[in-house]
């Protein structure tokens, strides 16, 4: 019998391994859980890929839950072994990650109420096969450059034909019609009996940053209204009513569809093809970028050209974007205010860039709740 338990009781160098292997996991969970965290409260742009990390533990806070239970497991083990005061810090981690996961949650479905957008947990993880756009055509030849947009024609559109003309993001260097979440947004809106026209632009030479000037937004801005153009022209084909065209666009490509709104009737900024344009009906900017520090850039900033009779406006702004500062959104919704423009500024908590690219994300869904209620007031 004395063998037997002498058999079953650990050996020294075993306790020491397990211990090293304990505190090897304390360390790498807390790691965790405050670079999240840390992330979360740093209010400029991380190095890369710090960004894209915010990015995704934002929209998917509830996961969180994890490390929190992992930390809470960790500090149990770290007491039996008599570690009080190493479990009483991981148990302090365990309720940081809890707090992760309570806190985003709780203040976004507040935001939902607030809004009266219904949120679906069952819904969290949702990625839709968007299917391929109804039509790729070619709407302008520009510099020897083919110019494409794709279409996602409802099948049974809404009673006033309203049409959705999106810009691309990609920091006016990258991107294409079908950039992150782009065709997920083209089929959600057919389905919504709205036809979404997603549109390229001339971008400059890969890797050519210094390129990133005034002349080149405004050339871009020139192709977006070129195509607006062109949707308007054409509109008839895809059973689409062209006095009732919104524009619309994330991050670098909400910037070019609100300066490209906001210039039609005015001399500024010609289209870079010869159509004629009429007025948008009103233009939606997730996470725009509405002003520069840069006097050289005044002259292709929306918030320039804020005046009186303006479409309107609807500016989604996550409050931790780590890409485009925060006070985008609400900073142009000022503007407008001032001259009577009519416009809603929703702002999402503990919400990043492109938050969008997790489409089932609490975030998204709120986003997608006021879009479709801010379209229905069109059609």
């Amino acid at each position: 019998m004395n063998a037997e338990m002498s058999f079953n009781v650990p050996t020294e160098p075993s306790r020491r391994w397990g211990r090293w292997l304990l505190a090897v996991g304390i360390v790498i969970v807390t790691g965790i859980v405050v670079l999240i965290w840390g992330l979360w409260l740093y209010p400029q742009t991380p190095p890369e890929p710090l960004p894209e990390i915010a990015a995704t533990t934002s929209a998917l806070s509830l996961f969180l839950v994890v490390p929190a239970a992992v930390t809470l497991a960790l500090a149990a083990l770290a007491w039996r072994i008599w570690w009080r005061w190493v479990a009483g810090a991981t148990a302090l981690v365990s309720v940081l990650a809890l707090l992760g996961v309570i806190l985003p949650s709780a203040t976004q479905a507040n935001t939902a109420a607030e809004h009266r957008v219904p949120l679906s947990l069952s819904s969290y993880l949702a990625s839709p096969d968007p299917g391929k756009p109804t039509h790729t055509v070619t709407y302008a030849t520009l510099g020897g450059q083919q110019l494409q947009l794709d279409v996602w024609q409802a099948d049974r559109p809404g009673p006033n034909r309203l049409g959705v003309v999106w810009a691309h993001g990609g920091g006016w260097v990258s991107g294409d019609r079908a950039n992150w979440s782009l065709p997920k947004w083209g089929r959600w809106l057919a389905d919504q009996g709205i036809t979404m026209f997603s549109v390229d632009y001339r971008l400059p030479a890969a890797g050519s940053m210094n390129a990133l000037t005034a002349d080149l937004k405004a050339r871009e801005a020139g192709d977006v209204k070129c195509a607006f153009g062109w949707v308007q022209a054409h509109s008839a084909d895809y059973a689409v009513d062209p006095d009732n065209l919104v524009l619309a666009g994330d991050s670098a490509g909400a910037h070019l569809s609100m300066l490209t709104a906001y210039t039609i009737e005015t001399p500024s900024l010609p289209p870079s093809c010869p159509v004629n344009i009429a007025p948008a009906r009103a233009v939606v900017s997730l996470y725009g970028i509405t002003y520069s520090s840069s006097e050289a850039e005044s002259n292709v900033m929306p918030i320039s050209y804020v005046r009186q009779g303006l479409p309107p406006t609807l500016l989604i702004q996550g409050t931790n974007d780590h890409t485009v500062p925060p006070d985008n959104g609400p900073r142009m919704a000022s503007q407008l205010a001032t001259f009577g423009d009519e416009y809603q500024l929703v702002k999402l908590p503990f919400t990043d860039h492109v938050f969008d690219v997790v489409w089932g994300s609490f975030s998204a869904q709120i986003a997608r709740g006021v879009v479709q209620q801010f379209l229905d007031r069109y059609r």
